[in-house]
Order: C-alpha cells, then sequence, then structure tokens
C-alpha cells in the first residue's frame, strides 16, 4: 500500500507540473515572444515597455516631447497602466489559445437595471515561430451578459512581428487587418440595425433645426415660413408679400 501511494503521489506532481507554463517550471528559462508581447503593454517594471523596442525606434521615441514634460515612450507607458487600473478582473496567459482576459461588471439603468457583464478577450489566431522570428496574431472578442456583441462593425486583428535581438524579443512590425463576415445573419442585421439608428438620428437633428429656423423666422416676420429656403432669410426684414403664415 506505501508503494502505491507514493506511485499515486509521483503521478499526481509529474501531471501538476506538467500542466504549468515554462516560465512557471523554470524562471530562468528563456522568455518567449508571447510572454515578451505581454510585458511589453501589461508589465510592471520600469522599463517594460522600451525594453522591448529596436534601439532606433526607442531613441526616437524618446526625442518625441509630448509637450507636458513627458516623453511619447512615457505616454505610452503611462497608457498600458490606466488600462490595468480600471478595477476589473484582468488576467493575461503565457500558454493557452487566450491571451488577455478582461472581465468588468456593471450596473444596469431604467429599463435594462440589473448587474451585467462584459468580456473582452484578446485570443492568439497565430504565432508562427521561425529561427530568430516571430509572428503573433491577435483577435479582438467581445461579450455582454453572455451573448457576442456584434456592434463593432468589423472584426480587428492585430500582427506583432517580434525579433530577438540581444537576448531579448523586440518589437519590429504592428499589422492591423480587418475581418468582414459578409455571409453572417448577425453581422448582417448589425449593420442594416445601424444603418436603420443613423438615419433615424439624421431625420431626429433636421427635423430640430427646421424647428428652430421656423421660430426665429416667426420672430422676425410674424409669420411662419412656408419653403426652407425663405428659412435662410430669418435674419432679413421681411418683403413685400413673403412667403409666411
Amino acid at each position: 500500500m506505501r508503494s502505491l501511494s507514493a506511485v499515486t503521489v509521483i503521478f499526481l506532481l509529474t501531471s501538476l507540473l506538467s500542466a504549468q507554463s515554462p516560465s512557471a517550471l523554470n524562471p530562468l528559462s528563456p522568455q518567449t515572444a508571447r510572454q515578451a508581447l505581454i510585458e511589453m503593454f501589461f508589465g510592471t517594471a520600469a522599463n517594460h515597455l522600451e525594453k522591448h523596442l529596436p534601439d532606433v525606434t526607442r531613441k526616437t521615441f524618446k526625442r518625441m516631447d509630448s509637450g507636458n514634460g513627458q516623453s511619447f515612450l512615457g505616454d505610452l507607458s503611462s497608457l498600458a497602466s490606466q488600462a490595468k487600473a480600471g478595477g476589473a478582473k484582468f488576467e493575461t496567459f503565457d500558454v493557452g489559445p487566450t491571451l488577455l482576459s478582461l472581465d468588468e461588471q456593471f450596473v444596469g439603468i431604467g429599463d435594462g437595471a440589473g448587474v451585467g457583464g462584459q468580456k473582452v478577450e484578446i485570443t492568439v489566431e497565430r504565432d508562427d515561430l521561425t529561427g530568430d522570428e516571430d509572428q503573433i496574431e491577435l483577435a479582438l472578442h467581445m461579450t455582454r451578459n453572455g451573448k457576442e456583441d456584434t456592434t463593432l462593425p468589423f472584426i480587428p486583428r492585430f500582427t506583432f512581428a517580434m525579433k530577438m535581438e540581444s537576448d531579448v524579443w523586440r518589437l519590429n512590425e504592428i499589422s492591423v487587418t480587418a475581418r468582414l463576415p459578409i455571409t453572417d445573419p448577425d453581422f448582417l442585421k448589425n449593420i442594416e440595425d445601424r444603418q436603420r439608428t443613423q438615419n433615424e438620428q439624421t431625420t431626429v437633428w433636421a427635423a430640430r433645426e427646421v424647428t428652430t429656423a421656423e421660430k426665429s423666422y416667426q420672430s422676425t416676420h410674424g409669420g411662419f415660413a412656408c419653403t426652407l429656403s425663405a428659412l435662410g432669410n430669418a435674419g432679413k426684414q421681411p418683403a413685400s408679400g413673403g412667403p409666411t403664415l
């Protein structure tokens, strides 16, 4: 029985260790390009951003003063810190299909009152490592109350080209593409709804402008204009026989 228990314990420990990321097993193991990307945007060290930029890029950013005493590089670094300080549940993953997960709870108002949630995920669509270069393609996904958020007019994807320089992964290029699923019924319905809403808003704004112009015309001329062209003369004195009601 004792030998069986020892074998069982060894098996469980081996299974547990195999489930850990390489960095968890060996903190001194080389950093992967994915880990470098996470550190670059969400790290806590003072140089977490500039560490992973090529020398020529870092020098250029340092010369780009933002006008408030901070360098352009410092502004980028502070943006990353602000993104983590929003109070939402924030996680990054060294391995697996998800790079970043952000959960935020909110309280609805009015007809939508109640507690809801919005989740943002950045997934790894492709990670192609070739020698000292790595192409990492990421996609943005948003869900609201457990349902896919289709308010985005397109699905953005980002490709980060990382290159090993002086034993450090550095970001050499960022590519942005947009995917339009034009055969997806939900996507097409969202486009229709957005266009309908935009048309309704345009109509409301136009009606408000006409109403405001008519009031101005009436206060000056003592009556309302019969045509839209007459509203352009709201600041002028009425001509004899002018179009008023």
